[in-house]
């Protein structure tokens, strides 16, 4: 199952593999609360400001960023996450637990990477985490839209 949540959200058992897709790295959080970091994943840090800012509504955003999305050729980047996670659903199922899924594909930079810590068999739910509270509209929820979107 994919779930999001913001970074600041406190840790629970069930976020299962927890992958940070926001731009800039979150103030206070240390590099261990996640397990793989798809920074270019996040908005542009204009389109982020705009949002903020209250210069544009949701359906606006979701365009901006899904025309950035495209534009961006983040596409790539974006088939990286599905297929991490798909690994890591898959290594889920198969109780296979010690087992490595990939080392920091995505991370473009390597920020962010806990040096491949992420079991297999620690369970099949995948959590998007960004900055904005739980109580916002953010691009984690158009995001796990597109992935659980076949095609």
């Amino acid at each position: 199952m994919i779930k999001t949540k913001s970074i600041y959200s406190q840790r629970s058992e069930d976020d299962g593999v927890r992958v940070l897709v926001t731009r800039y790295w979150p103030r206070g959080v240390k590099k261990d609360a996640i397990d793989r970091w798809f920074r270019d994943l996040g908005p542009t840090p204009e389109l982020i400001k705009l949002w903020k800012s209250g210069g544009i509504a949701w359906e606006g955003f979701r365009k901006e960023y899904l025309d950035e999305y495209r534009s961006l050729d983040k596409s790539a980047l974006f088939e990286e996450l599905k297929d991490f996670i798909k690994c890591a659903v898959e290594g889920a199922g198969s109780g296979g637990k010690g087992t490595v899924v990939g080392r920091g594909v995505g991370t473009r930079t390597g920020r962010g990477d806990n040096g491949g810590r992420v079991a297999a068999g620690e369970g099949c739910d995948v959590t998007l985490l960004c900055t904005c509270r739980m109580d916002e509209r953010c691009h984690r929820d158009i995001l796990k839209e597109l992935i659980e979107t076949p095609g």
